[in-house]
C-alpha cells in the first residue's frame, strides 16, 4: 500500500511539471528554426537582388554598346561624306591648278608622270579641244569609255581600280582627268569600320564578345529573369551572361562575363551556410543548456513535491501516532505495573503463572518499544551540531555489541581509520550507527558476516555495512526504506526509514544495492567537517 501511494505521488508530479516546463526547451528549438527560416528567406532576397542588379547591369551594358555602334555607324557614314568632299576639293584644286601650268607651258606624258608622284595622284590626263589625249602614267586612263562631255563631273570612285577620279571641263574645251588611290581612305574606312568596332568592344575587360547577326522572321528576343532578354550560362567553362537587343533589321549579341556574379552568389550561400551552421550550434547549446536546467528544475519540483507529499503524510501519521501511542501506553504502563506487582506479591502462583506472567511482561516490553519507536519516527529531527568522530563511535558500539556478536556468530571486519570529523549530533548519528548494527544482527539470527568500511572522498565521508541478510528480491530492495515494511517477525518496519531520516537531518544521502546474491549493501555519504 505504501509503495502505491508513493507511486501515485510520483505520476501526480511528473504529468504536473513536464506540462509546465518540457515545451520551454522545444519552443526554444522552434525560434532558432524560425531565425534560420528568415535568415534563409534574406538571402534568398539578396541573391535575387544581386541578380536583379547584374541583369540590369548587363543591360545597360549592352544598350551601350548598342548606342556606340549607332553612333559609330553614323560617324563612319559621315566620315565618308566629309572624306569624298575634301578628295573632291583636293582633286579639282589640283585639276585647275595643272590646267593653269599647262597654258604656261604644255606639259609632257613624262612631265605628267612626275608631277603625279610630286603631288600625291596616281594618274593624270589632258585633253585638249582637238581631243588629244596626254597621261602619265602612259594607258592609266585607258579603262575610261567616257569622252569630256558625256562624262559625270563629279568624284568618282572605282573600286576595282580602288582608286578616285575627277573630270573637269577646261575652260577653252577638253578636260583634265586627275585620279587619287584609295589606300588612305581605306585604311581610315577600316579603323572607323564596325568589324573593327566590334573586335576593340570584345577586347575590353568583362566583355567576351560583341556579334552583329541577321535577324530571321518572327524571331522574338528570349528572356530569362523577370522578362530581361539576358540569359547566364557556362560554356568551355566560362560563366556568360548573354544579352539580346534588336539592331534595325540585325540583332546585338553582348556576351559579358559573369564570374564575379557566380562569385557572389557562391560567396552569399557560403556566408548563409556558415551563419545557418553557427545560429544551429548556439540553438543547439542554448537549447541543450535550456534542457538540462528544465530536467534539474523538474527533479527539483518532483523533489519538493515528494518532501511535500512525505511532510504531509509524516505530519498525518504523527498525529495519528500521537494519540495511538498516548492511548495505547497508558494502558500498557497498567499493564506493566500489574503484572510487577503479581511478581513481587502474589506467593501463591506455580512456576507456569510466573512464566506467563514474565511472557506477558516481555509482550508489553516490546510493545513499548514499537510504540517509542512510533514516536521517534513521527517527530521531526533536529540536530544539535558539534564535531563528530564516527570512527570513534563505531569502535565503542562495536565494543559494546561485542557480546552479542558472538552470541550470533556473526563475524565483524572493520579496519578503524583516522577520518576528518563531520559536524553532527553526536547521539543522532549513534542512534545511527546503533540501528544499522541490529539491522544486520537480526537479518542473520544463525550468523554471517558485518563488513564495515569508512572512507574520506574529497569533501565527503562514506560509511558502508554489509550483511548477508537480503531475503528479497535485489529489484525490490529500496522498499526496505519504507516506513512499516518489514522480513522479520518481531520487526517494526522502522529501523531503516529511522536511519535514512537521521541522514537526511544532516544533508547527507543513504542509498541500498545487492552487489552479490543476499547480501545488503547500505551506504551512506555525509558531508566532512571541511565542506561544512
Amino acid at each position: 500500500m505504501k509503495v502505491s501511494e508513493n507511486q501515485h505521488r510520483r505520476e501526480y508530479v511528473k504529468p504536473f511539471a513536464l506540462s509546465y516546463i518540457t515545451p520551454l526547451w522545444k519552443g526554444n528549438l522552434i525560434i532558432f528554426g524560425l531565425l534560420i527560416l528568415i535568415v534563409l528567406l534574406y538571402f534568398l532576397w539578396q541573391i535575387h537582388q544581386a541578380t536583379r542588379i547584374f541583369y540590369q547591369y548587363v543591360e545597360e551594358n549592352t544598350s551601350l554598346i548598342s548606342r556606340i555602334i549607332q553612333v559609330n555607324a553614323k560617324n563612319t557614314v559621315l566620315s565618308k561624306q566629309i572624306v569624298e568632299a575634301l578628295i573632291e576639293s583636293f582633286l579639282g584644286n589640283m585639276s585647275r591648278f595643272i590646267d593653269y601650268l599647262d597654258t604656261v607651258e604644255p606639259f609632257t606624258a613624262e612631265e605628267l608622270t612626275a608631277f603625279a608622284m610630286e603631288s600625291g595622284l596616281s594618274g593624270i590626263m589632258l585633253i585638249n579641244e582637238s581631243g588629244k589625249k596626254i597621261q602619265g602614267p602612259d594607258h592609266y586612263f585607258d579603262f575610261l569609255k567616257k569622252d569630256c562631255r558625256t562624262a559625270n563631273h563629279s568624284l568618282n570612285n572605282d573600286s576595282l581600280r580602288r582608286i578616285y577620279f575627277l573630270i573637269l571641263p577646261r575652260p577653252n574645251s577638253g578636260c583634265i582627268i586627275v585620279a587619287m588611290t584609295t589606300a588612305m581612305i581605306d585604311a581610315l574606312k577600316d579603323n572607323i569600320s564596325l568589324p573593327r568596332l566590334l573586335n576593340i568592344l570584345s577586347s575590353l575587360k568583362g566583355i567576351l564578345y560583341v556579334t552583329i547577326r541577321s535577324k530571321n522572321n518572327n524571331e522574338e528576343i528570349a528572356t530569362d529573369h523577370e522578362n530581361s532578354p539576358v540569359r547566364v550560362f557556362k560554356v568551355n567553362g566560362l560563366n556568360v551572361a548573354e544579352a539580346k537587343m534588336t539592331l534595325g533589321r540585325d540583332i546585338l549579341l553582348v556576351g559579358l562575363d559573369a564570374k564575379r556574379y557566380y562569385t557572389r552568389v557562391q560567396y552569399l550561400w557560403i556566408e548563409f551556410i556558415i551563419f545557418s551552421v553557427l545560429l544551429t550550434l548556439i540553438g543547439a547549446f542554448f537549447s541543450w543548456i535550456l534542457y538540462h536546467y528544465q530536467n534539474a528544475y523538474l527533479e527539483e519540483v518532483r523533489n519538493f513535491e515528494r518532501r511535500l507529499a512525505q511532510e504531509k503524510e509524516d505530519a498525518t501519521i504523527g498525529r495519528a501516532i500521537s494519540t495511538i501511542t498516548h492511548e495505547i501506553r497508558n494502558p500498557l504502563n497498567a499493564i506493566s505495573m500489574g503484572l510487577q506487582r503479581l511478581q513481587l506479591e502474589a506467593t501463591d502462583l506455580n512456576q507456569e503463572h510466573l512464566e506467563l506472567i514474565e511472557s506477558m511482561q516481555i509482550s508489553v516490553q516490546r510493545t513499548n518499544r514499537i510504540m517509542k519507536n512510533l514516536q521517534r519516527y513521527s517527530k521531526p529531527l533536529v540536530p544539535k551540531k558539534d564535531h563528530v568522530h564516527i570512527d570513534v563511535l563505531i569502535q565503542r558500539m562495536l565494543v559494546l555489541y561485542k557480546t552479542q556478536f558472538s552470541q550470533h556468530q556473526l563475524d565483524v571486519h572493520y579496519n578503524p581509520v583516522p577520518i576528518q570529523p563531520i559536524r553532527g549530533d553526536q547521539d543522532l548519528i549513534q542512534e545511527l550507527i546503533e540501528n544499522l548494527l541490529k539491522n544486520a544482527i537480526e537479518a542473520q539470527p544463525a550468523g554471517g558476516i558485518i563488513d564495515i568500511e569508512l572512507y574520506q572522498i574529497n569533501s565527503e565521508l562514506l560509511m558502508t555495512f554489509r550483511n548477508r541478510g537480503l531475503t528479497i528480491d535485489p529489484l525490490d530492495i529500496q522498499i526496505l526504506l519504507e516506513p512499516y515494511f518489514t522480513t522479520k517477525t518481531t520487526g517494526s518496519g522502522l529501523g531503516l526509514p529511522i536511519c535514512q531520516k537521521i541522514v537526511y537531518a544532516h544533508d547527507g544521502r543513504m542509498t541500498l544495492s545487492s552487489p552479490s546474491h543476499s547480501v545488503l549493501e547500505i551506504q551512506i555519504i555525509l558531508p566532512s567537517l571541511m565542506k561544512q
